[in-house]
């Protein structure tokens, strides 16, 4: 089964979504259209005491109401129940239809539909935020979408029009530190701008002499303790960053990626 993390929060918009059995009858009611262009091939329907969306390949349509309504059988039970989910959530997929997955939380074993879009597959999302060397992008001030940037870009939002304020502060407090708000404010605007894909993507802008980016590439090996030659002194690194090098690579040997991954995303990188 595939794994997914959520990149996107959902909250249902339905507190009481439709279920239905097999061989019950329903109403299409075919005025009412999804507008999301990803989410199509789903109808509103009307059971006996309840209505939401139905996934077409679960009806069987029969034949026209006397108000005007799609007459339809259903196929299957089924069930319009959404999945909540939050920002870095993992779920499981237990099957895909019409741009939604049926996803499970294995932390809580809550089951329901997400739109694929909230989500991206586990792989693919580690791979861009753990680099070769086993440090995470994802921890670091540049990367475009880790946490310093996103916490930086909601901070700015929160401050608002503060620089009036700060030198107000100044007198109304007899406080001076708020004469230096003007560097905090420029550290904000610098972290709120990263623009770094990871080192997959681009050449590291911290650690120049790094050379681990281009022979994983050239050896296509996706972490460095899978060569035969680990551990390399043709890594470019000082002595430090050769110690966390080491280390993080024998930890993803011993746990797996998919485990270290959960277990340093949240771990400050500083």
């Amino acid at each position: 089964m595939k794994k997914y993390v959520v990149i996107k929060s959902w909250v249902s918009s339905y507190s009481n979504p439709i279920s239905l059995k097999k061989g019950e009858l329903v109403e299409i009611d075919i005025s009412r259209q999804e507008d999301n262009p990803n989410w199509q091939d789903w109808v509103w329907c009307k059971s006996s005491n309840n209505e939401g969306w139905v996934p077409v390949q679960a009806l069987k349509t029969n034949s026209t109401t006397p108000n005007g309504l799609l007459q339809a059988t259903v196929l299957v039970n089924y069930t319009a129940k959404e999945l909540n989910v939050t920002v870095g959530q993992v779920v499981v997929e237990e099957r895909e239809l019409n741009g939604w997955i049926w996803a499970k939380s294995p932390a809580t074993n809550d089951e329901g539909w997400v739109p694929i879009e909230c989500l991206q597959d586990i792989n693919s999302h580690i791979l861009q935020r753990v680099a070769p060397c086993g440090l995470y992008c994802g921890g670091c001030f540049a990367f475009y979408d880790g946490k310093i940037k996103n916490l930086s870009l909601k901070l700015k939002e929160a401050l608002g029009d503060f620089d009036v304020y700060a030198n107000r502060f100044v007198e109304l407090l007899d406080e001076p530190t708020f004469l230096k708000y003007p560097y905090f404010k420029e550290m904000l605007n610098y972290f709120s701008k990263s623009d770094c894909c990871g080192c997959r993507n681009a050449k590291c802008k911290l650690f120049a002499a790094c050379n681990v980016r281009e022979c994983s590439a050239r050896k296509e090996i996706e972490y460095c303790y899978q060569c035969k030659d680990f551990p390399c002194t043709n890594t470019g690194f000082d002595e430090h960053l050769f110690r966390r090098f080491t280390t993080n690579n024998l930890r993803i040997k011993e746990i797996g990626i998919e485990r270290y991954y959960l277990e340093v995303r949240d771990v400050p990188r500083y």
